[in-house]
């Protein structure tokens, strides 16, 4: 039995130490964004199988590798029948890859995904997975095999290929940071919305705050950089505080929120420093909290189950991190 994994590329080393340090997987066959592990234990994993490792953006059990919608047809395994996900594989390391690249491989990717429907015809459904599906995936780079697998969907990925949520940010957007909070949200069931006050912390160049303010929330905004919101936005209720978080005084900030956003341009022990500080003042009322963990370098991946372990002992019930489809060389956070 082989697990396969999909990350972006340069974490490969860090998946394949910490799965083969911690659990019965065996690294084996690997590629940029890909690797595979062979089942050591006893029995069988666990089904559904959870997430390996907070690094990991899609995975599932490997059916095998082909090159041939035929050969595809030949791995399908007798069972409910399945939806049909097909995912370019990654072309290079996050924000480095010029937009032609990824176009040219996401057309390759849907190419492949209209031989298979073409040949499979009913014995596959095409679209979103609800929980309980059985999804069988297609990872697709050029003039490589296919690899061939399949998962259970659970909540605890998007329902989209890859492993993505269907989410459009709009034009006037600032940031990428729109996508990520988005996705979080959408990931974890949280809502943070009308009546609501979040103070967010690292909220430049604002995409987050826009996003916040189109749920109807408040948004209390600290960042050394000011914030130009888009006119549609303008009257909502939103105050910035334009410094560090370090300068601002006790006062300055709101008596009680009910969510803490935090995405410094720092490295990860940075922001769960900041989460530590300001969540015992706000312990009472808070809901939860939406945090990106920077690894500027992949060995502060690393130190990512003691980073969780600290936001963990703040008092939250539950502390989950993923490297969903909008996040870079980091991990979102969401503490409850």
């Amino acid at each position: 039995m082989f697990l396969w994994v999909t990350c972006h590329v340069g974490a490969e080393p860090v998946l394949r130490a910490a799965l083969a340090a911690v659990g019965d997987w065996r690294p084996a066959f690997a590629r940029p964004g890909l690797v595979t592990f062979k089942w050591s234990g006893r029995g069988g994993p666990p089904e559904p199988l959870p997430r390996p490792h907070p690094l990991v953006r899609n995975w599932g059990l490997s059916l095998g590798r082909a090159t041939t919608p035929e050969q595809v047809a030949s791995l399908l395994t007798e069972g409910p029948i399945p939806v049909l996900h097909v995912q370019a594989g990654e072309a290079g390391p996050p924000g480095q890859v010029p937009a032609s690249v990824a176009e040219q491989w996401a057309h390759g990717a849907r190419e492949v995904e209209a031989s298979l429907v073409s040949l499979l015809g009913a014995r596959v459904r095409t679209g979103a997975a609800a929980v309980g599906d059985r999804v069988v995936d297609v990872v697709v780079r050029p003039g490589e095999p296919w690899l061939v697998g399949e998962h259970t969907h659970d909540r605890r990925r998007g329902p989209l290929a890859g492993g993505s949520f269907p989410l459009t940010p709009p034009p006037d957007a600032p940031s990428r940071a729109w996508a990520k909070l988005e996705e979080l949200c959408a990931w974890s069931g949280l809502s943070p919305g009308r009546g609501q006050t979040v103070l967010e912390v690292g909220a430049a160049p604002g995409g987050a705050s826009v996003a916040l303010l189109d749920r109807g929330a408040r948004v209390v905004a600290v960042d050394p950089t000011p914030i130009a919101l888009p006119a549609r936005v303008a009257a909502a209720p939103f105050e910035q505080r334009v410094k560090v978080i370090e300068a601002v005084q006790r006062d300055e900030l709101p008596e009680a929120v009910d969510w803490l956003v935090v995405d410094v341009s720092m490295a990860a022990p940075v922001a769960v420093h900041v989460v530590e500080r300001l969540v015992p003042r706000y312990r009472r009322h808070l809901r939860g909290c939406l945090v990106t963990l920077k690894l500027n370098e992949w060995s502060l991946a690393e130190r990512l189950p003691g980073l969780l372990g600290q936001l963990q002992r703040v008092g939250f019930s539950s502390v989950e991190a993923a490297n969903l489809a909008s996040f870079r060389q980091e991990v979102g956070v969401v503490a409850r």
